[in-house]
């Protein structure tokens, strides 16, 4: 009934919706729209500026890369579209009639000079936008050297990535002192994260096919449900219009190759992209530990092997305001899981495939626009832990397993956005959600722990962008309210339950001046998590999950202040304050009974974060530095850990980065300093803190047709000896090289 009842309530809001967006239509003072894209990717433009030749009416493209111009008085016009690193374009005898808008569409080409520029500038720089909304673009990715998504967000301020052992150990991310299964991770809209622990190895997420990568930070439960309870990593795959032929291939460290061919193209409407990549390493560096005697042991790492095979490929068919693409993935990898110090697993893996496909219509005017997407995946684990009988018995400390679990989603996306004028915009969005969850122990005579379970999730949405600006002032306005309603049915046998959470948030935005521009940013916002189904169902030997486990629940408050100087380059301070207060968190402890079971606790992190960037005019060089001091409290009533330090919580951060471009050469570099991080509720053991510097330097050579790039990567270039969880030691220096033909 409950169900019935929020189907009824959506239908209704987008039947007001649609009948509003009539309206707004009929009324629109709009004379010129339409949208302005990427002619090497296929991608909107954000920040493009389309100007009437000969008036001084036109507007900048945003994240869609839509524009739109009011008021036209009726005539024949010329209409330029420019963007920094692009080729203008011009067209010519546009005609505006009295009585409707007119749409044009912009395809810029990358300029061959200054597109290098750009590409070695964004070695290492990461742009922000919206406030909290970080984008890596792909010409980071690409010239970073990174082969997964764990290594190419390490940079990013206020994100720390748990990583467990080089190219092939887990890579889990934390962003503000969160813990890893409090941030959500999307794959074009389907999240990775695994429902079993709730977080997602970015290991497993190989680099070759992305777009981009958008990080939002901060509690993002209004937009996109549970899971986003610390914000949402959301990686888009590439959508490419130009007829373009690569190979990129790479050799390094510890036996470390990979291959990746692609070829896309576009013939009349019809786009298409096909990609693949081989990726191996043997992951044996070698490491130092200090033994129960006092000795210092080396050692080369064990079992750290890794292999991944990824297919991706994309059909786009575009007919005026119509446009529908169709998209297939597979992931594949399988790795060691080579164990702690004096707890090794020499004979435990892990086979992990995900195959993903997705189906999306997009309908586009000048005052709505429309999407309906659906997404299917099928992500299969396995990983056992077998020794022989006669194995030494060091190996024997961890026990033996082999199990199976299956995770199959279904996702069906619907919104709406209605764009009235330049300064109000509507969203309507709402979310269906299936999950089947089938564990299988391997194991003779041993049942698995959480045999099935299910998930039916519905969420609806409606967002508002109100936008004032007052240009005599040099003044903008930006209030962004947000309301979400979630429901969600969790079942395993005869256990279920039932959750309903409401999720409200608001933006403001204000800033002043031009040249000179000072801004201040604020939001508040409410965020959740549901229980994972270990945390709900588990039940194995000594270890038991808890049915009536609450939901997390986070009341998050930001606040920050920014200057921005546009002369002799762009030059931007900014300094961030957060509060987030946890209510109900989930944490495991060892209870009575000697069993491991979950527990409903209390949180408090406070932090500041502080950005200096500049870029010169010509994109020659480019520097960022951030720094985040952190506060992260455990309010357990328990006396000995109220008011304590979270563990693995680093309380100081600080990051840099800086590139140069001389001709065809491009040099960057990037540091990180963490502080220590303890390792215990208690605070009385901690890690060391560490520093760490990554080096690139890339060569980019256009001959006819073919446009060849090398890369040289250096990462650790100090040597550090470091870890950042507990007994897992990382690689040091590390040398990878590489080499991209693209005709």
């Amino acid at each position: 009934m409950k169900r019935t009842r929020v189907e009824i309530v959506l239908a209704f809001a987008l039947i007001l919706t649609l009948l509003s967006a009539s309206a707004v239509n009929a009324q629109s003072d709009i004379k010129l729209y339409g949208t302005v894209f990427d002619g090497a990717t296929g991608n909107p433009l954000f920040g493009a500026n389309v100007v009437l030749e000969g008036t001084g009416f036109g507007d900048a493209t945003d994240q869609r890369g839509y524009f739109a111009v009011e008021n036209l008085l009726e005539g024949i016009y010329t209409v330029c579209a420019s963007h920094v690193g692009y080729e203008k374009q011009f067209i010519a005898d546009v005609r505006i009639p009295k009585d409707r808008p007119v749409k044009l569409t912009f395809i810029l080409q990358p300029n061959p000079i200054l597109l290098r520029s750009v590409e070695i500038s964004a070695e290492r720089y990461i742009q922000q936008v919206n406030g909290d909304m970080w984008v890596i673009p792909n010409e980071s990715i690409v010239r970073s050297g990174s082969h997964n998504i764990g290594e190419m967000i390490n940079q990013v301020p206020g994100v720390a990535v748990q990583d467990a052992g080089g190219i092939s150990g887990s890579k889990k991310i934390s962003i503000r002192g969160s813990q890893s299964n409090q941030v959500l991770v999307l794959l074009d809209g389907v999240p990775l994260n695994d429902e079993s622990m709730g977080d997602v190895d970015l290991t497993n997420i190989p680099t070759n096919l992305v777009e981009r990568i958008e990080i939002h930070k901060g509690g993002q439960s209004h937009r996109f449900g549970s899971g986003a309870l610390a914000g949402v990593i959301n990686i888009i795959t590439k959508k490419t219009l130009q007829n373009d032929i690569q190979l990129n291939s790479g050799f390094g460290s510890f036996q470390m190759m990979t291959i990746a061919p692609a070829f896309s193209g576009q013939y009349k409407q019809l786009g298409y992209m096909f990609a693949s990549q081989y990726l191996s390493s043997e992951g044996n560096f070698p490491y130092q530990y200090v033994d129960s005697k006092g000795e210092t042991i080396s050692e080369n790492r064990a079992n750290a092997d890794m292999l991944s095979r990824n297919f991706f490929g994309r059909l786009t068919y575009s007919h005026n305001a119509h446009s529908i693409s169709i998209q297939g993935q597979q992931m594949r990898s399988h790795r060691g899981i080579p164990g702690k110090i004096d707890a090794w697993t020499p004979f435990a893996r892990i086979d992990y495939e995900q195959k993903l496909m997705g189906i999306e219509y997009r309908f586009l005017t000048s005052a709505v626009e429309f999407s309906l997407n659906t997404h299917f995946s099928d992500a299969e684990t396995e990983n056992r832990n077998l020794y022989p009988a006669d194995v030494e018995r060091r190996y024997k400390r961890y026990p033996q397993y082999h199990y199976r679990y299956d995770l199959q989603n279904v996702i069906i996306n619907s919104d709406v956005q209605v764009t009235p004028s330049r300064s109000v915009q509507f969203t309507l969005g709402h979310t269906y959600r299936h999950l089947n969850y089938q564990n299988e122990n391997l194991m003779p005579s041993l049942t698995p722990p959480i045999q099935q379970a299910q998930d039916d999730a519905h969420g609806l949405f409606v967002h508002q962008d109100w936008r004032i600006g007052l240009p005599w002032l040099g003044m903008q306005l930006s209030i962004t309210p947000t309301v979400r309603y979630d429901e969600m049915r969790i079942q395993s046998g005869e256990q279920q339950r039932f959750e309903q959470q409401w999720s409200p948030a608001c933006g403001f935005w204000i800033s002043f001046g031009k040249t000179q521009k000072l801004y201040l940013k604020s939001s508040v916002s409410r965020s959740f998590r549901v229980p994972t189904f270990t945390d709900l169902f588990y039940q194995d030997m000594r270890i038991e999950g808890k049915a009536d486990l609450l939901p997390e629940k986070s009341d998050n408050v930001e606040l920050g202040v920014g200057w921005e100087f546009n002369k002799w380059g762009v030059w931007q301070a900014e300094v961030t304050h957060f509060h987030y207060t946890i209510d109900d968190l989930i944490v495991w402890r060892l209870g009575s009974f000697e069993v491991f079971r979950p527990f409903n606790n209390d949180a408090e992190i406070t932090g500041q974060e502080v950005l200096l960037t500049t870029r010169t005019p010509n994109q020659l060089f480019n520097m960022e530095l951030s720094y985040q001091y952190l506060t992260p409290l455990n309010k357990n009533p328990n006396q000995t850990t109220y008011d304590k330090i979270i563990p693995y919580r680093p309380q100081t951060s600080l990051k840099g980065s800086c590139g140069v471009q001389l001709g065809d050469w491009a040099l960057s570099t990037s540091y990180r300093n963490v502080g220590e991080r303890y390792i215990n509720e208690a605070n009385t053991k901690a890690l060391p803190a560490y520093s760490v510097w990554d080096v690139n330097l890339n060569w980019t050579r256009r001959v006819a047709a073919i446009e060849l790039a090398m890369k040289l990567s250096c990462f650790n270039a100090g040597d550090e000896r470091y870890t950042i969880v507990r007994d897992m030691p990382l690689p040091g220096r590390e040398w990878r090289a590489g080499l991209n033909i693209a005709y």
